[in-house]
């Protein structure tokens, strides 16, 4: 590979220089056009897509997690769905108190901290969405994955200046260690802190006390009803949940289905390839997958039994106090009306007082009416938790045609 036209930062005294190095580049890249702007962004994303192929094996066979037809996928992903400029549009207000124009502006310098899951797919969506909005970027990669997750900081900058963009406006830690992103996160040049990864640093980002935004550790659940598309719902779930090997947060890790349709959803499932295990064979799968701990005692912990207490919705109205409006839209695509209706019968049995607004036509986010549905919840909110009702200083009908 060719000589790196950045700094290469391979220690923590050189970090202070790349992180003052980017600043300049950045007060630089703040004088260009969204023209410019939108030119290295494009050659950025080209770029990125060229080497999917190669970052994804890069990637398994450094850390050793995924698949490579997925991670082909992801980086595919991001480097042609991840915003740019498009969505930085200026927005104006008039009345007759005069005009507010608000335009979108760059914080300068962010850390950011990236994930052995999902290297360097990260670094590309972070350094594109980044330098969108005229930032520049410095990155401390998790150890595990430095190599690739430093192979695609490479591959963005060489993009970058190949389309007229500026040196050193993202830079790495090629060695990175906890005391290159404690030192990262102290400096008063960085005014932005991302991280993606586990709970500790997370939760380490979030209370620097510095602008931060933090995607940690996920653990989302599917509930299955009665009023779903078993077939489908079986097959999704399957093809979320198996998606390399079920490294993203955001994929399935458990099931929840309404016991009437539970037997067809399992039978859904092992179609789509899911084999059913006993008691025993789960036993002896947890030992290979999880880690024993010692607990009281001396005692070996390796309990994989999870037990949820979920109150029904006679359960729920029964303790209603205060107000409560329900919302949905006849068409919801998402919470089945049907399921509304049900704590809605479940209320009036409980002999409780609410408000309920159905949106005709309207689909769960309530896209034709969603300004409607925005007044309405702030006029809900400022007479019930404030005290006030302001509700006739706007005029919701004029202000959707604007």
């Amino acid at each position: 590979m060719e000589t790196k036209n950045y700094l290469v930062v391979d220690s923590v005294e050189k970090l202070e220089e790349a992180i003052a190095r980017t600043k300049e580049a950045q007060k630089v890249f703040a004088t260009y056009t969204q023209e410019q702007v939108d030119k290295i962004f494009l050659a950025a994303a080209s770029a990125a897509n060229k080497a999917r192929i190669p970052l994804a094996k890069m990637a398994v066979e450094e850390t050793g997690m995924g698949r490579v037809e997925d991670k082909i996928i992801k980086h595919q992903l991001v480097a042609k769905k991840t915003p740019g400029t498009e969505d930085l549009t200026p927005s104006v207000v008039t009345g007759d108190a005069g005009m507010t124009l608000v335009e979108m502006a760059p914080y300068g310098v962010i850390g950011s901290i990236t994930p052995s899951t999902n290297p360097s797919e990260t670094v590309i969506c972070n350094s594109m969405g980044m330098i969108a909005a005229g930032n520049g970027v410095v990155f401390n990669p998790h150890p595990n994955a430095k190599k690739v997750a430093n192979y695609a900081v490479d591959l963005v900058n060489r993009a970058i200046l190949e389309a007229g963009g500026p040196e050193n406006i993202v830079v790495s830690v090629e060695n990175p260690t906890k005391e290159s992103s404690d030192e990262m996160m102290a400096s008063p040049i960085v005014k932005m802190l991302v991280a993606t990864g586990g709970p500790g640093v997370v939760k380490t980002l979030l209370s620097s006390g510095k602008k931060a935004i933090g995607a940690g550790a996920g653990n989302p659940p599917v509930i299955v009803d009665d009023t779903a598309d078993i077939a489908k719902a079986a097959k999704d779930i399957v093809a979320g949940a198996s998606f390399d090997n079920n490294l993203p947060c955001i994929a399935e890790k458990e099931v929840f289905v309404f016991e009437n349709v539970a037997d067809r959803l399992i039978a859904g499932m092992q179609k789509n390839g899911c084999i059913l295990l006993t008691k025993a064979q789960a036993d002896e799968l947890a030992k290979v997958v999880l880690v024993e701990k010692t607990g009281k005692d001396g005692v070996v912990e390796c309990d994989t039994t999870f037990s949820y207490s979920i109150s029904t919705n006679q359960e729920l109205a029964k303790r209603l106090k205060g107000h409560l409006l329900l919302v949905t839209g006849d068409m919801d695509n998402n919470v089945h009306p049907a399921n509304t209706t049900r704590v809605v019968d479940a209320l009036i049995r409980a002999n409780k007082r609410f408000e309920m607004l159905i949106l005709p036509g309207d689909r769960h986010g309530f896209e034709t009416k969603d300004e409607y549905f925005f007044w309405k919840m702030a006029d809900f909110f400022s007479k019930h938790l404030l005290g006030e009702c302001k509700e006739d200083e706007v005029d919701i009908k004029e202000m959707n045609n604007d």
